[in-house]
């Protein structure tokens, strides 16, 4: 579950209750959720939790990494994992949930369950367990790992998917689900194969007769809410999402599509989940050590025992899939060490000029005014579409995605490197126009898009294939393209107004999500102390306030007291004070002996004692203790 969904169902009395957290006190934010979105914000937050919450909130990212685990099972395996008594942990959750971090959710008849929201995670995973590995010289030679191939980002791939399903149409068969070719053709225009995506969770099994590559396409454009499946016959396009996402900064598209991906697939398993945010937070463009990487996550999970094969081979396989999305390049330094890098596809660059104002716009002129509300219609762009006497058309880099979307629509793609080339025939042209342009809207965006006259044997060409689609359409002979609701060609309007993401969504119903929440409802946050405080009214004052030597038989009912509510105590042994979270108080014969752990700097040393081994005591209440 995310921030937004999170919104959707908490009161906003509740939320209004947030902010006014002590944890938030230096904080520059003060609305809920930019508090747990903000890094600097998350930073100041950090600062002020109380040691138990934050030790309790290390714990459970680092046991569960963004998984929502059952509350009960959450305390005890903190209290395995830390030197936090029960009450100290159960207290540092409840404090977690006050201050909006953390949530409770419940199914009418089960336990509760707690979780960090999935836009939530990375952020907190950097800031409590930074990544200390640094990048190689820039002098250090590294050659790419494998033929130096061009890789499409995951944004252009799905952009040619998408406009493949447009071609195929929204219509499902009886059995409600794509048809054989539409999935199929939706796996060809992809560069990564089906391997790369059934890699990337083990949890990620669609069904027949989905293909794992085809499967990702429609769970992804579901989750965009690009289409939107509704039931019934077809499913629908979603033009303002649609046009949003052509609208969007080239990186910012793809920092998107990674935080998207990052979040449904990475984050089934807890490794990865920590992978994909500490990789996140590294250099762009520099080379890191794939092998230092995986050290440092295996340092994390130190008390699980992680097995290296398998830990490698799940770090391995969640940057293979980054580097099939055309966002990471793997390269062997001079030593034979693995290594990987970011490219700059996630680095947010874009060019300056018209090809960055045409991002932000709908890039496209009105076809049924001939207006160009962009502004930019006069401008010529840095790079522009190069449009030759033959029909081709030669794409480059920078080129804005409205421009692209529609190449895809009315053009064949010949091939894609740096420059992408399409190329206009007949039937591309003609499918074009049945999806609600004429010639003259052709020649209008292609001069627009090229910023010249266009060569008269491509008019002449455009003429000429209108006629046939003219024919076509008193025939009755048309494409699924010209059956959408609505046209994707002349749909796309100016879409400027980028102050509001694309909301994501967790869950689909096409693929399993491990993290599903389904059937769950927000709960609000439970004291956990309310019971211990009405227990600490009936203990002796003076237990709490100030060390003192007891009798033996003080003692030990003092213990027993702090076992019954998980609370920690405070020895004074050999004139130290030092904290010990009793376990187990053991009688053998006329002697009795207390087990437990000593802790100290965040160590649990083991220890069974006799109670003359210490001087004087005192209990301790978690909500007494300091930050």
């Amino acid at each position: 579950m995310r921030t937004n969904e999170l919104a959707a169902v908490v009161p906003e009395s509740e939320q209004a209750l947030f902010p006014g957290s002590p944890v938030w006190t230096t904080s520059p934010v003060l609305q809920w959720p930019a508090l747990i979105l903000d890094p600097e914000s998350v930073r100041a937050g950090i600062s002020m939790l109380p040691r138990h919450a934050r030790e309790a909130l290390a714990a459970m990212m680092l046991r569960f990494g963004a998984a929502p685990v059952e509350e009960e099972k959450l305390v005890a395996e903190t209290i395995r994992l830390t030197p936090l008594s029960g009450a100290e942990a159960r207290d540092g959750f409840y404090r977690l949930q006050t201050a909006g971090i953390v949530f409770a959710v419940r199914k009418a008849w089960g336990e509760r369950h707690l979780f960090v929201p999935r836009d939530a995670f990375a952020i907190w995973q950097r800031e409590l367990f930074p990544c200390p590995i640094v990048p190689f010289e820039d002098f250090r030679p590294v050659r790419l790992d494998g033929p130096a191939k061009f890789c499409r980002t995951l944004g252009r791939q799905l952009l040619a998917a998408y406009a493949e399903l447009a071609r195929c149409g929204l219509g499902l068969t009886v059995k409600g689900t794509p048809a054989a070719k539409t999935l199929q053709k939706l796996e060809r225009a992809l560069d990564a194969d089906s391997v790369a995506f059934a890699k990337l969770g083990g949890a990620f099994a669609p069904q027949a007769p989905y293909t794992p590559a085809s499967a990702f396409v429609l769970d992804t454009a579901l989750r965009l809410g690009l289409i939107s499946a509704g039931g019934g016959k077809s499913w629908t396009w979603r033009f303002d999402a649609l046009r949003r996402w052509l609208s969007q900064q080239r990186g910012q598209r793809e920092q998107w599509l990674h935080r998207s991906i990052a979040e449904r697939y990475a984050y089934a398993d807890r490794l990865t989940a920590h992978a994909a945010s500490a990789l996140e937070g590294l250099k762009p463009r520099r080379w890191y050590s794939a092998e230092a990487m995986l050290r440092w996550l295996q340092s994390l999970f130190r008390n699980d025992c992680a097995e290296t094969e398998a830990d490698r081979k799940r770090l391995g396989t969640w940057i293979d899939a980054l580097c099939a999305f055309g966002w990471m390049q793997r390269g062997i330094a001079d030593n034979g060490e693995s290594c990987f890098r970011w490219t700059e596809a996630l680095c947010g660059h874009e060019p300056g000029g018209r090809a960055a104002r045409l991002s932000r716009a709908a890039a496209d002129i009105d076809i049924d005014t001939g207006d160009d509300p962009a502004g930019c219609a006069d401008d010529e762009p840095d790079e522009a579409l190069i449009v030759l006497d033959d029909g081709e058309l030669l794409a480059p880099p920078s080129i804005d995605f409205g421009v692209l979307w529609r190449l895809e629509l009315f053009a064949d793609r010949v091939s894609e490197d740096v420059i992408a080339v399409y190329r206009m025939t007949r039937k591309s042209v003609i499918r074009g126009l049945a999806g609600g342009w004429t010639a003259s809207d052709a020649e209008r965006f292609l001069e627009w898009a090229s910023g010249s006259s266009l060569p008269p044997v491509v008019r002449a060409l455009l003429a000429e294939w209108s006629g046939a689609q003219q024919r076509a359409v008193r025939s009755g002979t048309l494409y699924p393209f010209a059956n959408t609701t609505g046209s994707l060609l002349d749909d796309m309007q100016p879409f400027t107004d980028l102050s509001e993401e694309i909301c994501i969504a967790d869950e689909t119903g096409l693929v399993p999500d491990p993290l599903s929440l389904r059937g769950f409802a927000w709960t609000a946050p439970r004291p956990p102390l309310e019971v211990l405080a009405r227990q600490v009214e009936q203990l002796p004052v003076i237990w709490l306030q100030q060390f003192r030597s007891y009798h033996h038989s003080t003692r030990r009912e003092l213990l027993e007291r702090a076992l019954s509510i998980q609370a920690p105590v405070q020895l004074k042994l050999a004139g130290r004070i030092t904290e010990f979270v009793p376990q187990q108080v053991l009688q053998r014969d006329e002697e009795w002996t207390v087990k437990g752990f000593i802790r100290e700097k965040g160590v649990k040393e083991p220890v069974t004692l006799l109670p003359e081994m210490w001087e004087e005591m005192k209990l301790l209440l978690p909500l007494r203790q300091e930050s």
